[in-house]
């Protein structure tokens, strides 16, 4: 059985600034972005292209992110 993929986790901080955390599942560390596409991981490297490539998270509540 193969391994569930994880994806990267985007958590909206500061919408007028476009700022948000994203969260590394291969390095399981988080880091401050500005949100745009294409958008790269600043933890891993890995290049995003479009929305459905990474998990965006709108609340407040970590409790959002489900790991």
């Amino acid at each position: 059985m193969e391994a569930m993929k994880h994806k990267h986790v985007v958590k909206v901080s500061n919408y007028p600034e476009n700022e948000a955390f994203i969260y590394c599942p291969k390095k399981n560390l988080f880091a401050l972005i500005r949100l745009g596409f294409p958008l790269t991981c600043p933890v891993c490297g890995e290049t995003f292209k479009a929305k459905n490539e990474i998990k965006i998270v709108l609340r407040q509540n970590l409790k959002d992110f489900k790991f």
